[in-house]
């Protein structure tokens, strides 16, 4: 953290992952406006501007638009010190995370049993914007003293405010080998969607029988 002084009022700005929650990193990132879709690179590069000064206000837990009225000088700097929000790719990353001295990693997606499906499935149309912090609770399966992995018994919510408190330091890796490197997400989204067809194809025969 580092301390400064914006407008005659005290901030502790971030600096580094240590200095965050799970939580705090999906607020920071939620809802920005996707710049991949937009093809005028005037208009892309505005929306970029816009999102960092986002990224930066939530930062210094203000409302969105606060950087937008700051001097250039200041907004620069502030931007050169949160230039560590961007460096995931600097964390290596890991299947296995520590909680609470209990060792949990995410097991084979082909071995996925049909209540963890479900839940996924349940989670990703219904979720709020923790859809990452409660995905991951639920692939999460804790590790035994053998090496196998505990059988997914459906109470993934006791994970979910445990994993919000988590520092980024030791969360991030494992969120970003999973869901933002973008594989094992589609896999599973895919996973799911193929899951629907089925339940969809077989429900007039439960229905009538």
């Amino acid at each position: 953290m580092i301390r400064l002084t914006i407008n005659n009022k005290d901030y502790e700005l971030p600096t580094s992952f240590d200095d965050l929650t799970l939580e705090d990193y999906c607020r920071i990132f939620r809802k920005l406006t996707d710049t991949d879709k937009i093809e005028d690179d005037r208009e892309k590069y505005i929306s970029i501007k816009k999102n960092e000064a986002t990224i930066i206000s939530r930062l210094l837990q203000e409302r969105d638009d606060f950087c937008l009225d700051m001097p250039l000088p200041l907004f620069d700097k502030l931007s050169k010190l949160c230039n560590f929000i961007y460096g995931i790719d600097n964390l290596k990353r890991k299947n296995e995370i520590v909680i609470d001295g209990k060792k949990y990693k995410v097991g084979e997606v082909n071995k996925f049993s049909t209540r963890k499906w479900i839940d996924i499935d349940i989670t990703t149309k219904d979720s709020d914007d923790d859809l990452y912090i409660q995905l991951l609770a639920i692939l999460l399966d804790e590790v035994q003293e053998d090496g196998k992995l505990k059988a997914y018994d459906g109470n993934y919510q006791k994970l979910i405010p445990k994993l919000s408190k988590m520092k980024c330091s030791d969360a991030l890796p494992i969120v970003y080998y999973f869901f933002w490197k973008g594989a094992s997400l589609r896999k599973i989204m895919k996973a799911c969607s193929a899951m629907q067809e089925i339940m969809n194809r077989f429900a007039p025969h439960t229905t009538n029988s």
